[in-house]
């Protein structure tokens, strides 16, 4: 394990990781300007309520974050052109809301195309996963923003994966969270062991390399086998809402590197959190389900911060054991996800032919996957795509570098039944899932990972 100090540790400057990892992708506008859009900011939208703003004292103070003088400006990368949805995608909306039409009269989500004009952050292997700016969705026009959400659902609806670019976690705030989660894993292996992870119905807590398991294996048996051959590189700490009153996050103490480590987490959870209900309106928008639909489904916050480090790990290990990776092939359980990564890479995302393919980053975004239950939810109008975590591309040397990134995993309030949406079936015979509570479906899924 790495030690908080010492020449194993990474630079810093001014207290803050200069290392390239530390370069996460940052939330930054094109043209070279930080956009501080984020929660509670003076340029917040008009349509977001009050409930869904952070107050000044949920923010980070200024000599918690990082100046945008200290954040390496965005890629060269031109953002993509500005237009209407195609009329494609508007009579698929349409069809998906009358009632009357047959299975075979309806489009499936394997037969949607994307938008032909839509800029890709990955086209390869028949997977397409398109580049989004969410700007045009937060601060945009009405059309603007009705083309954002038809984007935005098309990208799910086709490959399960979106990469949205200009959105409202400020790069500041992001940076600092990931030299946060250096100091949370940089304490010795004992400490962070009395913060375990003991439960799925808490799922808070820390897990060390090789505890957790995520496949697509169903039986308990065959997890073990896999858990033993290729333990997953990875470890990880798990935070829920902090106003929980059964089950409450177990904070590592404030002393030393890790003072005000709670309430930087706590203030990016909430961040988090209103990113999730903004995505879940653009759903429902594009959806036709109006922008309020699933605004009772998403505001209690039952999802889970997760900060997530790769140690750096021999090359050796890699060719010994083909069937190694730093995190199995799986797909996220709840509605959606939204994954931070360092400059690293090593994501994967499977295609439609099979393959996996380099879901490489992209300075500047935040990539957002469709989990099971939004799929389950859509009547599999949606997709849940298998993605994993392998070795990133050698350059040099005979050691894979460390890797970090932060998922933030958005679940549908806990009390909610989950039935299928209106609009993606024509009969009740073509529902292909009963009603399910939601707390009990993440629950069942987590007991068979861990």
């Amino acid at each position: 394990m790495r030690k908080a100090s010492g020449s194993e540790g990474l630079p810093t400057t001014d207290g803050l990781p200069s290392h390239p990892v530390w370069m996460p992708l940052a939330s930054l506008a094109w043209e070279g300007k930080v956009r501080q859009r984020g929660v509670g900011s003076s340029s917040t939208p008009q349509h977001r309520s009050s409930s869904q703003r952070l107050s000044s004292s949920q923010r980070l103070s200024s000599s918690q974050r990082l100046s945008s003088s200290q954040v390496s400006p965005p890629l060269s990368v031109s953002p993509p052109l500005s237009v209407s949805p195609p009329l494609r995608s508007l009579l698929l909306s349409a069809s998906l809301l009358l009632s009357g039409l047959s299975s075979s009269q309806r489009l499936s989500s394997s037969q949607v195309s994307p938008p032909l004009s839509m800029a890709a952050a990955v086209s390869k292997e028949g997977l397409v996963i398109p580049l989004i700016d969410y700007a045009k969705f937060v601060d945009g026009t009405p059309s603007e923003r009705a083309a954002t959400a038809d984007s935005i659902l098309k990208g799910f609806q086709t490959a399960g994966f979106i990469y949205l670019k200009n959105h409202s976690i400020p790069a500041d705030v992001l940076a600092h969270t990931f030299a946060r989660s250096a100091d949370f894993f940089d304490q010795p292996l004992d400490d962070k062991l009395k913060l375990g992870w003991t439960t799925a119905a808490a799922n808070r807590g820390y897990s060390s390399p090789g505890r957790e398991k995520v496949t697509q294996l169903k039986d308990g048996k065959d997890v073990d086998n896999l858990r033993n051959a290729a333990p997953d590189l990875k470890e990880s700490y798990e935070m829920g809402r902090d106003s929980n009153a059964q089950f409450a996050n177990p904070w590592p103490g404030e002393e030393g590197k890790l003072k005000g480590f709670r309430a930087d987490m706590k203030d990016f959870f909430d961040r988090c959190k209103s990113m999730h209900q903004e995505v879940m309106r653009a759903i429902g928008l594009g959806m036709g389900l109006g922008e309020d639909f699933f605004n009772t489904f998403v505001d209690v916050g039952d999802n889970t911060l997760r900060l997530l480090h790769y140690p750096a790990v021999k090359a050796d290990v890699f060719r010994i054991n083909p069937g190694q990776v730093r995190a199995g092939e799986h797909s996220d359980y709840g509605s959606i996800t939204l994954l931070f990564q360092d400059s690293r890479g090593g994501l994967q995302v499977k295609s439609p032919t099979g393959h996996f393919v380099d879901a490489t980053p992209i300075e500047g975004t935040v990539v957002v996957n469709a989990g099971d239950l939004l799929a389950r939810w859509s009547n599999d109008t949606i997709k849940s795509t298998v993605h994993r975590v392998v070795e990133p591309p050698q350059k040099e040397g005979v050691e894979y570098p460390p890797r970090y990134s932060i998922a933030y995993f958005c679940n549908p309030n806990f009390a909610c039944h989950i039935e299928t949406l209106p609009g993606t079936y024509a009969s009740e015979a073509e529902k292909k899932y009963e009603g399910i509570n939601s707390g009990q479906y993440l629950i069942q899924r987590l007991t068979a990972t861990y």
